[in-house]
């Protein structure tokens, strides 16, 4: 950890000896007990030994909603907010978007199995080529694999209640691949300084976000993709806010020292998690042609 990290860190911590009224010479409970635990117990794990959620939108041909399915979940419908490890649905999610990049995965055709995850690396996507008549989106590669290139952000899920901060990534395919330029653009925009009037662009985890969804539909299709709006500065959020920030800090330090990768639990939870969040459509057909034309149809 670098020694900037840790002074943002530290100065996040703040713990009084007497805070809330307890004795100095008390036994420490709760998370006072934690956090001096913390200074021997320290666990670590190996990159893919964690598992980092997916957050994901419910579509009408998700396991989640139908109840022969192993993953079904009671209650969830079309167009709900879900991650694939606590499988808690929501309508609204406030995130922190702590990187972007783009993902490469290699596919069998006609919306088969995975065959590589590539991760950042664009190499395989590189070698590739284009289906015929098309200059943008998916590509074959030289064994009739289809390769996906998908727009993909690690983000902290945050809660201002009670300042839960957990990672996970999201996926942005297909239809919803344009809206990440605008995104982008909010993310990192410029920033005034208010003590020195010094503007800059800001870094991508300065401002927690509200994401929900929206239906979607042009004359053949519908679906629900993300929408979403730019709040508060992270440091600005009142008792959390200095907390998520060092959160933030560190996790895009792992990421970049490539100590974290989405990593999902089974390649079936993997498939369904970039095919929902955009990789094909139609759904299921494994039709790029398709799927890029309809991209080109919607006006984002």
């Amino acid at each position: 950890m670098s020694k900037n990290l840790e002074g943002v860190i530290n100065a996040t911590e703040n713990l009084p000896a007497e805070q809330g009224g307890r004795d100095v010479g008390a036994p420490l409970t709760g998370f006072a007990a934690m956090r001096a635990a913390k200074k021997k117990h320290v666990d670590t794990f190996k990159p893919g030994e964690l598992l980092i959620p997916w957050l994901k939108i419910v579509s009408s041909m998700s396991g989640y909603v139908k109840k022969n399915k192993p993953e079904y979940v009671e209650g969830a419908k079309e167009g709900d907010i879900i991650d694939t490890v606590t499988r808690r649905l929501r309508s609204t999610q406030a995130v922190i978007f702590v990187k972007y990049e783009r993902h490469y995965t290699t596919w069998k055709p006609g919306g088969g199995k995975i065959v590589k995850q590539w991760f950042a690396d664009s190499s395989g996507y590189d070698a590739a080529s284009f289906p015929d008549g098309l200059t943008y989106g998916s590509k074959i590669d030289a064994d009739g694999n289809e390769i996906a290139d998908t727009p993909t952000y690690y983000i902290l899920s945050v809660d201002f209640e009670t300042g839960e901060c957990t990672p996970m990534t999201m996926a942005w395919g297909s239809t919803q691949a344009k809206k990440t330029k605008r995104l982008n653009a909010l993310a990192t925009a410029d920033l005034a300084d208010p003590e020195t009037g010094e503007v800059e662009s800001r870094l991508i985890y300065s401002t927690v976000f509200d994401i929900g969804t929206v239906a979607e539909s042009n004359a053949d299709h519908s679906w629900y993709g993300w929408s979403f709006s730019p709040g508060p500065l992270v440091w600005d959020v009142p008792k959390f806010g200095n907390a998520w920030l060092a959160r933030a800090m560190k996790f895009r330090e792992d990421i970049d020292n490539g100590l974290v990768r989405p990593v999902p639990p089974t390649e079936n939870e993997e498939a369904n998690t970039l095919a929902e969040g955009g990789r094909r459509t139609p759904r299921d057909r494994g039709d790029s042609r398709a799927a890029q034309e309809l991209d080109n149809e919607i006006p984002y």
